[in-house]
Parts: structure tokens; C-alpha cells; sequence
């Protein structure tokens, strides 16, 4: 006789979720910079992020880039604010570089149940750390 027990992953909890994807899109930003040969860039909004690229002398939307949040979650970027130039235009908080590097940033994803903090290495490589 043989006994099988299958069991299930936990559930990962909204924000980590949330965070999983946001991290799976940096990564994807950086292979669309390299595979493009043009630096592409990362906007936060006030329940969404997307990305841009830097075409024509300025940042244009990526479409499709748009990604929702979950309610009542807020990513927020933990080393600064988002530059302005001389026109008042707000660059891109992360921008990924077509020779994949990326200046090194951290996020932090905060919802109802947990907040998770996110890193992103210079090389590229994303870190989540929940908390």
C-alpha cells in the first residue's frame, strides 16, 4: 500500500504578491533596456507604477506598463525623490541603463497586513525582504 500527501504553498499574503510582481517588472525593464538599447525608466503613481522610455530626446510611455496596486497599498521609494529638469519633467524614479546596469534603489511596498521592502542592486538583481 502507498500513501500520497499532496500539499499546497501558502498563499503569499497581498503584498508580498504585489511585491513578486513589481520585482518580476524591474526585471523585465532591465532585459527590455538591454534587448532595446534604450534606457528605460520607472514611474511611481499614487497606486500604480509604470515604465517609460527615453526616445527623441524624452521620457515616452511604454503601453501595457501599467500595473495597479492592490487597495489600500502604497509603494513608496525610500532613497529620495524623483528629480525634476529645467522644464519641471519628473525623471524617472529608477532608470535601467541599456548596458544593464541600474543605479541601486529601495522600495518599500506597505499594505494592511505586512509591508515588504525591495532592493535593487546595481547589477540589476531584486531583493525582497518582508517584514
Amino acid at each position: 500500500t502507498s500513501l500520497v500527501v499532496l500539499t499546497m504553498p501558502e498563499r503569499p499574503s497581498p503584498e508580498l504578491a504585489a511585491a513578486q510582481r513589481f520585482a518580476n517588472s524591474l526585471r523585465l525593464a532591465q532585459d527590455r533596456a538591454i534587448l532595446t538599447g534604450r534606457p528605460v525608466g520607472l514611474q511611481l503613481g499614487e497606486g500604480d507604477y509604470h515604465f517609460e522610455d527615453w526616445q527623441s530626446s524624452r521620457w515616452q510611455d511604454v503601453s501595457g506598463t501599467y500595473e495597479a496596486l492592490p487597495e489600500r497599498t502604497r509603494l513608496e521609494l525610500l532613497d529620495g525623490a524623483p528629480e525634476r529638469d529645467e522644464e519641471d519633467t519628473v525623471w524617472p524614479v529608477l532608470v535601467f541603463d541599456p548596458t544593464g546596469v541600474v543605479s541601486e534603489a529601495s522600495f518599500r511596498l506597505r499594505g494592511r497586513q505586512e509591508y515588504v521592502e525591495i532592493r535593487v542592486a546595481s547589477s540589476g538583481e531584486v531583493a525582497l525582504e518582508t517584514r
